[in-house]
């Protein structure tokens, strides 16, 4: 009987404590700075820049780590390349396009780099 009453008493002392616990805080979400870094499950994101004073529209591929810029000669898809910061796709023709919190830059074929800006549009 008195192995009872202990075990009823301990089983009253850890209901008590877990009803005074704190419920774990949830965790918030990063927020996503660049438009290439998409939340889970987006297929692609769509983003708008003006290189040097030309429109470039970008769609940034998830499944395919890759980016499709449309441009005003044409149409560029670069895979994605290695970057310490931001999202960088480059093709070893010398084709850069790197992408970092709104802003971007442009290398076609070695050329001069552009700087590029614009706002990201999710679709």
């Amino acid at each position: 009987m008195r192995n009872s009453l202990q075990g009823a008493a301990l089983a009253l002392i850890v209901l008590g404590l877990s009803a005074c616990a704190k419920p774990a805080d949830p965790i918030p979400e990063a927020p996503v700075e660049d438009a290439a870094e998409m939340p889970a499950g987006t297929a692609s994101v769509t983003a708008s820049y003006t290189c040097e004073g030309k429109p470039v529209v970008a769609t940034f591929d998830n499944g395919a780590r890759s980016v499709s810029l449309q441009l005003d000669t044409g149409r560029l898809v670069l895979p994605q390349a290695e970057s310490g910061s931001g999202a960088r796709y480059a093709d070893k023709a010398g084709n850069e396009f790197w992408e970092h919190q709104g802003e971007a830059t442009l290398t076609l074929a070695g050329g001069k780099p552009q700087k590029c800006a614009g706002a990201p549009v999710v679709s």
